[in-house]
């Protein structure tokens, strides 16, 4: 009951006891927002790279041609970086174009990748042979170089880059660059692993551009000149 002095001023203070009993209060807990129950589903994932494509369709060769020599190596290249440097070769050469600047981008593409172990001048033969053997095959065709795709399939997304689209008369084919160095006997092996890479390419293209055949797909190896076409082995004959 004393003042409370403050300022030399007095005032006066309320008192107040507080006292409780013993008995226990359960406490009030408001309910938390619960979702509904519902069965967890399985979904594939959103989206599906052609590179990293694998299905249980299996591929069988059905075409192969020899389109030139080997391309004479130096030393012990890294085979991945040489394949990217021989992959940007091709992916950058102009066929059309004068041979001085043709050679020069090839060098330029060699140096920046340090590749040495390959001639730029035996990767643009093989690039001759390539683009030579489709304009015999489909002399009206069109090649289209690094070309990026997408497309819806079901509920996944596809995307991915194709690295030479040739559109002919009859429809499109498919070419994918690979830099493998094997022998003879491990190349059919060695393409039709990259089947369903090129069967989920095939697909997308198909969607985008509506009713064009797309059944000609070939894996390209440079490094030993061979080139491969590939068929569903449930494909009928």
């Amino acid at each position: 009951g004393n003042d409370l002095n403050a300022s030399g001023t007095a005032f006066a203070c309320r008192t107040l006891t507080l006292a409780v009993d013993d008995t226990p209060v359960a406490p009030v807990v408001a309910p938390s927002h619960v979702g509904p129950e519902r069965a967890t589903v399985a979904r594939a994932p959103l989206f599906r790279q052609p590179s990293h494509e694998a299905n249980d369709i299996a591929y069988r060769v059905v075409e192969k041609v020899e389109l030139g020599p080997r391309l004479p190596l130096v030393g012990a290249p890294d085979m991945a970086r040489l394949g990217e440097a021989v992959h940007a070769i091709f992916a950058a050469d102009d066929r059309e174009a004068d041979q001085s600047d043709r050679l020069e981008r090839a060098l330029s593409i060699l140096q920046r990748w340090n590749v040495h172990e390959v001639q730029a001048d035996d990767v643009l033969s093989a690039c001759t042979r390539l683009y030579d053997h489709f304009k015999g095959r489909w002399p009206d065709a069109r090649m289209r170089r690094e070309i990026p795709i997408s497309a819806r399939l079901g509920d996944q997304l596809i995307s991915g880059r194709i690295d030479l689209l040739v559109e002919h008369a009859a429809g499109l084919a498919i070419i994918d660059h690979k830099s493998f160095p094997g022998s003879r006997d491990n190349w059919d092996a060695k393409a039709v692993g990259y089947g369903p890479q090129l069967g989920l390419y095939a697909k997308a293209a198909k969607l985008a551009v509506g009713h064009n055949a797309c059944d000609d797909l070939f894996v390209h190896m440079p490094i030993v000149g061979a080139l491969l076409r590939l068929e569903p082995e449930s494909k009928s004959a």
